[in-house]
């Protein structure tokens, strides 16, 4: 075989892979949007799908922001819950019951009089309903540093909790 058709052959074979992995030309975006969010800032931590087809970020720099979005690209809500100090939210899960638990990190002492910082940064998850009304908030931590991550829902509409810690006390007995 001449070299110049094994060369014509190896680019018919990669312009066949590339027209077969290539983006599909079929595809279509279904909706853009920007969103003018005020306060300090929608620094998305956290980006998940929800039941009803829209979306849930969780962020924000010095709070915990949340902020929900329809399945059409339309701003729903916007909730945000700060304190004295530090509050960063880090992840997110949505409930059986169609709301949310929201963890992170917070060492503020009156976090929008849900939260009593037991040292330094705590865990803090706060479960919040479909429309972002806060139902309940749960903090651990000890006299160092700790910040939770992840977080997954439970059958019970609760959540369970995974990040690090720095303490030897308080509700952290060992590490």
């Amino acid at each position: 075989m001449s070299q110049s058709i094994k060369i014509i052959t190896i680019i018919l074979l990669f312009s066949g892979f590339l027209r077969t992995y290539g983006q599909d030309r079929d595809s279509v975006i279904q909706w853009e949007n920007c969103y003018d969010i005020e306060g300090t800032g929608p620094e998305v931590q956290k980006f998940i799908s929800t039941k009803d087809g829209g979306f849930v970020s969780v962020g924000g720099k010095s709070t915990y922001q949340v902020f929900k979005i329809s399945s059409t690209g339309k701003a729903q809500w916007l909730k945000t819950f700060n304190g004295d100090g530090l509050d960063r939210a880090d992840a997110v899960a949505q409930t059986m019951d169609a709301g949310y638990v929201v963890t992170g990190g917070s060492n503020s002492t009156n976090h929008t009089n849900y939260h009593t910082t037991n040292g330094s940064l705590d865990f803090l998850a706060l479960k919040i309903n479909d429309t972002g009304t806060v139902e309940w908030t749960a903090d651990y931590g000890g006299s160092k540093d700790e910040e939770a991550f992840c977080v997954a829902a439970t059958s019970d509409s609760g959540a369970i909790l995974a990040g690090y810690t720095n303490s030897k006390d308080g509700n952290v007995s060992s590490y």
